[in-house]
């Protein structure tokens, strides 16, 4: 069997486990709905002025508070069930269960990221034209990508610490830190073109940021994964 044919078995079988336990679905969209209630009700609507900066932090805020919830359980199905004990006998490829964790773990990011633009649209006050709101919607997809490789990194090696909960935070922020600066900055210059961070060379500087930083995980993923799953 081809890598291709292992990650289609895979996917759907991480997608019957995922949608399996309603409650991994729904809690860490909830969890960023909460998080856009309290900013909204305890700031109010910003000044006209800082409206895309408060847009863009509430949606980034949100997006990596919940998927740092959904993240550090990612594996926890196969973790019960014993998989990935079973994976050091299987002839499974690494690659396409990476690959196959991470295209669940984007599905969940973007059903994320979704309402967190409308909401946090709504709360601010900001009305995007569908140019600015595809662009946005374009680096935010980036940004979950990103985060999504990072993740699930970091969730396969942390699986078997006894301090996973507090160890896998304690390396997710930091790393994701220059990946959340490239997508608010590259984030404010989309929204509010007139502002003096949206030059077209700052702005582009800024999604080559991003997207080197996506490469960079992407590859350490795929190059560890194999290695993190088969260790003891």
């Amino acid at each position: 069997m081809n890598a291709a044919a292992q990650f289609r078995i895979i996917f759907r079988q991480t997608l019957r486990a995922e949608f399996a336990d309603r409650e991994r679905v729904i809690s860490p969209l909830l969890f960023s709905m909460v998080i856009l209630v309290v900013i909204a009700f305890t700031f109010g609507e910003p000044a006209p002025e800082l409206r895309p900066s408060a847009f863009v932090a509430q949606v980034f805020l949100s997006l990596i508070l919940a998927t740092q919830t959904a993240l550090s359980r990612a594996f926890e199905p196969e973790h019960q069930d014993r998989a990935f004990d079973l994976l050091r006998a299987a002839p499974l490829s690494p690659s396409a269960l990476f690959l196959a964790k991470l295209a669940v773990v984007l599905m969940q990011g973007a059903s994320i990221l979704v309402p967190s633009i409308a909401v946090s649209a709504l709360f601010c006050g900001v009305a995007l034209p569908p140019e600015r709101l595809l662009a946005f919607g374009g680096l935010s997809l980036l940004t979950v990508a990103g985060l999504g490789s990072l993740g699930v990194t970091l969730a396969a090696m942390t699986l078997k610490a006894h301090a996973r909960t507090v160890l896998f935070p304690l390396l997710y922020f930091p790393l994701a830190t220059p990946l959340l600066l490239a997508a608010t900055q590259g984030g404010i210059g989309i929204i509010a073109p007139e502002s003096i961070v949206a030059a077209d060379t700052m702005i582009s500087g800024w999604i080559t940021v991003s997207i080197s930083a996506n490469l960079i995980f992407l590859t350490l993923g795929i190059l560890l994964f194999g290695e993190l799953v088969k260790s003891d």
